[in-house]
């Protein structure tokens, strides 16, 4: 676990530099099409050009399952992205699927 959390730290700390950690942020956006969205995102570190939005997940099978895996997050994390940008006017940097039991980060497009 201490390894785990040292390798998470040590990859924010590359990709963010003194970015704020934000964890377990709710994120809420009520859509044009009067429905809305309501979830929570597990991580988003915040810099002063952008952020990054990372969801924690704990998938057990092999690197190249996980990243395969990883992808069908996609959807969830496009849209927190969308809602986190409206309502801090700030783009998104990167969003990132965290295979905690891997000590994997895949990067979503």
């Amino acid at each position: 676990m201490v390894e785990g959390s040292d390798a998470l730290s040590s990859w924010a700390a590359t990709i963010a530099p003194g970015a704020t950690w934000h964890r377990e942020l709710p994120v809420l956006q009520h859509l044009p099409e009067g429905t809305e969205l309501r979830g929570s995102a597990d991580l988003v570190l915040e810099g002063d050009d952008g952020f990054w939005l990372v969801d924690h997940k704990s998938f057990p099978g092999d690197e190249a399952k996980g990243a395969e895996k990883a992808q069908t997050y996609a959807g969830q994390l496009d849209a927190y992205a969308r809602a986190i940008e409206a309502a801090w006017s700030k783009p998104c940097r990167g969003k990132f699927i965290h295979l905690a039991v891997l000590g994997q980060m895949v990067r979503l497009s």
